[in-house]
């Protein structure tokens, strides 16, 4: 799509910023601006990120709960020549957020959806965590505790990254989870992306839920990495745990954690690579 203008009829699925109102694209910005119609899920939130950047139009409403029902009356829109944006509170939209079933119903009847990139919460974790083979998006750890055994169980034998949502009331049991089933397995955890808060660790799952505060606030992110991944193997040496320990404490991680998760992967001794990693540092 070439052109400068919003097309007729056509459906733009618009990232917003994930906390922080400055990450927002300028063509985001733009659509947002042009479009006849923006359909939110909270037209509160929305109305904030608007304000911020002087934009009048007047959102409405389209959640998770009236997706389905309002849908019809968004592509009664869209087959009027009306553009409409989608956006959700944070993020991509149909990401683990409603969108998904409009667009496909918007797809059905032969609209134009033009999905614009964005903020993701993600690729903003994965980028963060020093992963680099291959991961897969599992969107919301399952609530009920038999399928969330079966989904930790599932990724704990893979050899991809798995990337998580999570709410904070359950963090401790999905935690507690990982570490039975995946205790070789490195684990991100962002908390509170891009926002006032934000916090970033790398541990194994036994040694977040150590550190776990009582009461955990804010939106989690989790990257489940598989033993190897880009961190040294056994045959490495001490040189390159060293190394490795200096690329997470670079993260936010502290050097002695950093070096006790790196020796768990390298096989080599957690106080050697602390002591080797520490003279660099110096």
């Amino acid at each position: 799509m070439t052109s400068s203008r919003t097309e007729p009829g056509s459906l733009y699925v618009v990232p917003t910023p994930l906390g922080n109102l400055e990450d927002v694209t300028l063509r985001a910005l733009r659509i947002l601006a042009e479009c006849d119609v923006i359909a939110a899920e909270d037209t509160r939130r929305t109305r904030k990120l608007l304000d911020r950047h002087g934009i009048r139009a007047r959102p409405v409403s389209l959640h998770r709960f009236s997706e389905e029902r309002k849908a019809d009356h968004v592509l009664k829109m869209l087959a009027h020549g009306k553009s409409v944006a989608l956006v959700t509170d944070a993020g991509t939209p149909g990401v683990s957020d409603p969108g998904a079933r409009l667009v496909a119903h918007a797809r059905a009847e032969g609209m134009q959806v033009i999905p614009l990139p964005g903020p993701s919460a993600p690729a903003a974790a994965v980028s963060v965590s020093g992963w680099e083979g291959p991961f897969t998006f599992e969107g919301y750890v399952e609530k009920k505790p038999a399928a969330r055994r079966r989904q930790i169980e599932r990724i704990a034998a893979s050899d991809r990254a798995a990337v998580l949502f999570e709410a904070p009331s359950r963090l401790a049991a999905t935690l507690r989870e990982l570490a039975g089933q995946a205790p070789g397995h490195r684990i991100l955890m962002a908390r509170e992306m891009t926002k006032v808060h934000e916090e970033y660790r790398v541990d194994f799952a036994a040694g977040l839920l150590e550190d776990l505060p009582e009461r955990v606030r804010g939106e989690i992110t989790l990257v489940v990495m598989p033993p190897g991944g880009t961190r040294p193997g056994p045959s490495a040496g001490l040189s390159a745990a060293a190394d490795a320990a200096l690329e997470l404490a670079d993260l936010g991680v502290r050097l002695k954690q950093a070096a006790r998760i790196i020796a768990g992967v390298s096989g080599t001794s957690a106080r050697d690579v602390y002591e080797t990693a520490n003279r660099r540092r110096r």
